[in-house]
């Protein structure tokens, strides 16, 4: 499923924040089921760009790096890729770089989580982040 990285950097927020999902989910206005759905991998990202902006507001992270996680390119970036030379030249550097690409690629283990997670009532479990 789509978005191991999305999930990653949003547990990597609530841990730095200090904070259960419960609060994201208050900070972010989003129902609490749909954002543990998304951590445990029983949901993609969500396809709203203003929903995970408000992920990340809620855990004082960049916006733009959260939706490129979901693999998205975000709203504010859109201009900058239907330039056909700065296409062409990310194309040229990232042949240069095929070891880099190749592990980046690489599919990552999935995420395992235990289900006190996402009570509300306790923090991510360190091994995970």
């Amino acid at each position: 499923m789509e978005g191991s990285n999305f999930a990653l950097l949003i547990k990597k927020g609530i841990k730095k924040e200090g904070i259960s999902l419960r609060e994201l989910a208050r900070r972010s206005s989003l129902d609490v089921s749909f954002l543990s759905k998304i951590l445990s991998g029983q949901r993609n990202p969500p396809s709203n760009e203003e929903d995970i902006k408000k992920i990340a507001k809620g855990i004082n992270i960049s916006p733009e790096k959260l939706i490129i996680s979901s693999g998205r390119i975000p709203s504010s970036m859109l201009k900058i890729f239907e330039n056909e030379k700065f296409i062409d030249s990310l194309i040229k550097d990232g042949s240069k770089n095929k070891d880099f690409l190749e592990s980046a690629s690489k599919p990552k283990e999935p995420l395992s989580v235990s289900s006190g997670d996402f009570t509300g009532q306790g923090q991510i479990e360190d091994e995970l982040l």
